[in-house]
């Protein structure tokens, strides 16, 4: 199975068990459930979903759109590993994370782990 038909099933597949879940959208971090920054090859959520693979990052899963949060380091890299994947690559360094979650949801959404969001943001 080709790279872009693997995620595109997977992205499909969450989309779904969100639509059921009546949920606007789903976080995915790199980090694993201890919060790890090496994270062992079974638990990299990241990479399962969007095919990135710096060591920073996390993705925001919509209806419709599907964002990869990276910091500087990693934009051109995420675009090349992320191309017809992800919709918009983000930077927390400036206002584009709490542009896209103002503009894309309403509220109602999962954290599969704790982020460092903008203080400003409705959880």
């Amino acid at each position: 199975m080709k790279k872009l038909d693997l995620h595109g099933y997977r992205i499909a597949s969450l989309r779904q068990d969100m639509r059921l879940a009546k949920l606007d959208a789903l976080i995915v971090p790199r980090s694993d459930e201890f919060l790890g920054e090496y994270v062992p090859p079974s638990a990299e959520r990241l990479h399962w979903l969007t095919g990135f693979d710096g060591s920073w990052g996390f993705a925001v899963l919509t209806a419709k759109r599907l964002a990869l949060v990276v910091d500087g380091r990693y934009t051109v890299q995420a675009r090349t590993q992320t191309k017809g994947i992800v919709t918009d690559i983000l930077t927390p360094a400036n206002s584009d994370l709490e542009e896209f979650l103002a503009k894309h949801l309403s509220g109602r959404y999962c954290r599969t782990l704790l982020l460092n969001l903008p203080p400003q943001t409705e959880i």
